[in-house]
This record gives C-alpha cells, sequence and structure tokens, in this order.
C-alpha cells in the first residue's frame, strides 16, 4: 500500500451551512421557489427562503443587520451563501 502524501493535501473547515447551501442547490430550492412566486422584487423569493433557513440554522442573526454584521454566525452566514 502506497503511503499517504499529506504535504499535498489541503484541510478545510466545511461548517453546516456550506453543507445545507449546497444541498439547496443540489434540489434546486431557489429556483424552484422562484418559479413558483410571480414578484417584482430586487431580491429573489427563493433567495429570501434560503437566507431565512441559513439564519435559522446560524443562530438567527438578525436578517436586516446580516450584511453590515461580521460576527462568527454572521461570517459563517455570509461564506455559505458565497458572498465573502
Amino acid at each position: 500500500m502506497e503511503k499517504l502524501k499529506t504535504t499535498q493535501m489541503m484541510f478545510t473547515e466545511a461548517g453546516h451551512l456550506r453543507i445545507v447551501n449546497a444541498y439547496a442547490k443540489r434540489i434546486k430550492l431557489v429556483e424552484t421557489i422562484d418559479g413558483m412566486v410571480d414578484t417584482q422584487m430586487a431580491l429573489s423569493p427563493g433567495m429570501a427562503v434560503l437566507g431565512m433557513v441559513l439564519n435559522t440554522l446560524s443562530g438567527r442573526t438578525p436578517l436586516y443587520r446580516l450584511m453590515s454584521c461580521r460576527s462568527a454566525g454572521a461570517m459563517a452566514f455570509h461564506r455559505a451563501l458565497d458572498v465573502v
């Protein structure tokens, strides 16, 4: 059996929000909701629902302050949505 070359490996922390976001993309949550809701809002309803789901799982940071907040929970939320 060949020995592992650990110097060529890269380890990162996935975090549960990134996993949930990836699953939401896989099941096309945003697209499904956007297809069901007729709206003229700037923010798509699907992204709003995904934001609420991730917010609930992250410890419920107030969403109106989320984009300006740099707390650990908000940063995890940003990374899950690939904002940062």
